[in-house]
Formats: C-alpha cells, sequence, structure tokens
C-alpha cells in the first residue's frame, strides 16, 4: 500500500495591502547589532503596505512563540540564530534569547518542543523545535498563506524539517539558507530579497537576484513551497516502500518455493511407498 504523504493544500502568498502585518523577530542585535538593516526593512515594508513590529533579543522569549499563531502575521522575519539537535539536520532550532534552563519548560524539554542551544561558549539559550511549531492543538491560530523568512544559518541545507513545521501551520512559503552565512552577509541579502519582493518581483525572482553564495562560507539564499515538500516526501515513501519490497520479496519466493519442492518430496515419497496422496485413490486389488 502506498500512502501518499502531506495532503494540505498550499495557502496562497499574501503580499501587501492595508491590512498585511508583518513582523520582525531580532536577537542577533544582541552581538551582531546592525540598524540600518532594521530601519530599511522597516521602511521598506511600511511603503508596500505593511505595519511592522519588531521584537529585540529581550522579548525573544519561548512564551513568544507560543503566541506568534495567533498574532495574525502575514510576513515574519526571524534575524536569529539556529541550532542543530542530536540526530537531527543542521539548522532547523530556532534560537531564542531566553537562557536555558533545566527548570523551566520541563515538559516540553521532555516531549522535545524546547532544547538547549550553545551560541557561543558559556551562552545557552532556549531553542524551539519544529515540533513546537507544528505540535501546537487544532485550531489554535496558524500562519495561513505566510511568507516564513529565517536569516539563520543551513535551514535549507537539508531535510527542511523546520519549513515543514510552518507549512503544517498553513505558512505559503519558506525564505532560508541552504549553508553557513555571516550576520553581515545575511543581512544584505535579506535586504535586497525584500526589497525586490516589494518593488513586484515573484518570489522565484527575488530571490534569484539576492541568492549569489557568502563569499566567506558559501551559503545561499534559497527558498522552499508546500509542494516541494510533498513531492520530496512521496519520494522518500516510494522508496522505503522500494527497500522493503526487495528484502521481503526474495524471502517470500524462497519459502514458496521451499513449501513446493517439500510438497514434491512428500509426493515421491508416497510413490516410492505404494501409498496415494492425499488426492488419490487406492488401486482396486
Amino acid at each position: 500500500m502506498i500512502f501518499w504523504p502531506y495532503q494540505h493544500g498550499a495557502a496562497q502568498l499574501r503580499l501587501g495591502g492595508a491590512t498585511q502585518r508583518a513582523v520582525l523577530i531580532d536577537t542577533l542585535s544582541q552581538t551582531d547589532p546592525d540598524p540600518f538593516f532594521i530601519t530599511n526593512v522597516t521602511q521598506t515594508l511600511s511603503s508596500a503596505g505593511y505595519s511592522v513590529d519588531y521584537y529585540g533579543p529581550s522579548q525573544v522569549t519561548v512564551d513568544l512563540f507560543r503566541n506568534l499563531p495567533l498574532m495574525g502575521y502575514s510576513m515574519l522575519i526571524f534575524r536569529t540564530h539556529t541550532a542543530t539537535g542530536p540526530m537531527a539536520p543542521p539548522g532547523q532550532n530556532i534560537v531564542t534569547h531566553q537562557p536555558y534552563t533545566t527548570s523551566q519548560y520541563s515538559l516540553e524539554q521532555l516531549s522535545n518542543l524546547v532544547t538547549e542551544a550553545l551560541v557561543r561558549p558559556g551562552d545557552k539559550f532556549f531553542a524551539i523545535t519544529p515540533s513546537f511549531i507544528s505540535d501546537e492543538p487544532a485550531g489554535v491560530g496558524g500562519f495561513h498563506g505566510a511568507l516564513i523568512i529565517q536569516m539563520g544559518c543551513s535551514t535549507l541545507q537539508a531535510r527542511p524539517d523546520l519549513a515543514t513545521a510552518f507549512f503544517e501551520r498553513g505558512a505559503s512559503a519558506f525564505v532560508g539558507w541552504n549553508g553557513v552565512v555571516s550576520s553581515y552577509y545575511t543581512d544584505v541579502r535579506t535586504e535586497s530579497f525584500l526589497s525586490s519582493l516589494m518593488h513586484g518581483k515573484t518570489l522565484q525572482q527575488a530571490v534569484a537576484s539576492s541568492s549569489a553564495p557568502d563569499p566567506d562560507w558559501g551559503g545561499q539564499l534559497t527558498y522552499l513551497e508546500p509542494s516541494s515538500v510533498s513531492q520530496q516526501l512521496m519520494i522518500d515513501q516510494v522508496a522505503v516502500i522500494v527497500v522493503w519490497a526487495l528484502i521481503l520479496i526474495p524471502g517470500l519466493l524462497l519459502a514458496r518455493r521451499q513449501g513446493f519442492l517439500q510438497a514434491m518430496g512428500r509426493a515421491w515419497k508416497n510413490s516410492r511407498n505404494g501409498r496415494p496422496g492425499k488426492s488419490g485413490k487406492q488401486a482396486a486389488p
């Protein structure tokens, strides 16, 4: 049996308009401040009709992420670090600026909804996992049609768990980096991308115009849509089915062959002993 994965319908990307709201969530300002980026992005979005909210480092907590699906943003920009969890693809956890302790969010930690992230030696913060994004109760808010822009490293380098989690909550597209990127370069390229997008370029065109690789680290800006994830999940499912088929079918054929040989052996033994098989009739004396 083949199960078609990820049947969520793709929400339509919402850009501009008087009712649109955007948010810039910025933890990098603590260590890598860039006031020009904040000013320019705010002006670019405001000129396109967005109302822009800003959350600085001290405001970026676990509870902020818990409330985000309820706030009705159509564009969410995360100027944050990303982190890698154990046995997970790189860059899939979003690092908050809330200091990490074992005593807070105990249930969430046991459920792998939040985890520890080490940004610099001695600096430990809570990080939000993809499960935190996707495992909210049904009907509790969402990111319906929202564009997600994650400025941290490697979110689209391997398996896109974080992007998939946002898609499951209704997001229409996810823009991120396919490798490591410096804070300076992600600021420059994200600002360029947003300017192109707000001046009428399509998502694909805006990303392409800002996708030159980081000259020091090699990361490139790219994007993902729900349909791409669905196709990849289908390919992965089919690959698993093929592998199991290759494992099981030879065993089943061998078992069938052995059963056939055993039946032939019994028939031959019965004929040597002068006894009929179960379906045979004894000859008249």
